[in-house]
């Protein structure tokens, strides 16, 4: 039997919208979406790539225009609605994101998961994952929110010394 050091993975990428938002304002830049999706293939085609996100209740033509974008650039745009105002509910995409992510890891060959700015909640899945030998990148700006995610990872980028992504 030929064991293969490497091999090509299968690639899923799963941004959480919201918390690359809030980092991307923090430092001041912006996303060159069809050159970040690059970046985290590594120039190879995903098996899927998707974006995440939780918008207000009303709708808000900036943010249809700034989601058609990134759906354009060939992300898949999962949208979660906030809320009535007045209504006190914390609302988040980490099911979603962790649904998918466990239906990619388990039904695909070989898979490697890249998580953009995970929430510190897909530590448990990630390591449910690890145990079953699945590679779990986290992608995120400095150092990751806590321990158990970076436990959890199999390998951690850090963004911030990303060139080539930045509009």
């Amino acid at each position: 039997m030929i064991i293969r050091r490497s091999g090509d993975r299968n690639i899923g990428i799963f941004i959480d919208g919201i918390s690359l938002d809030r980092a991307t304002r923090k430092i001041g830049r912006r996303i060159q979406w069809k050159s970040f999706k690059e970046s985290l293939s590594q120039g190879r085609k995903p098996v899927l790539s998707n974006y995440y996100t939780v918008i207000p209740f009303e709708d808000d033509a900036r943010q249809h225009s700034f989601l058609d974008a990134v759906e354009r650039d060939g992300f898949s745009v999962n949208i979660k609605r906030l809320p009535p105002k007045g209504i006190d509910r914390q609302v988040t995409a980490d099911v979603e994101i962790t649904t998918d992510l466990c239906n990619f890891a388990l039904t695909t060959e070989n898979a490697r998961a890249i998580l953009v700015c995970p929430s510190r909640e897909l530590a448990y899945p990630m390591r449910i994952l690890d145990d079953r030998k699945i590679e779990c990148v986290i992608v995120d700006f400095g150092t990751p929110q806590s321990p158990e995610l970076m436990k959890a990872a199999t390998n951690w980028i850090d963004l911030s010394t990303t060139e080539g992504i930045w509009l």
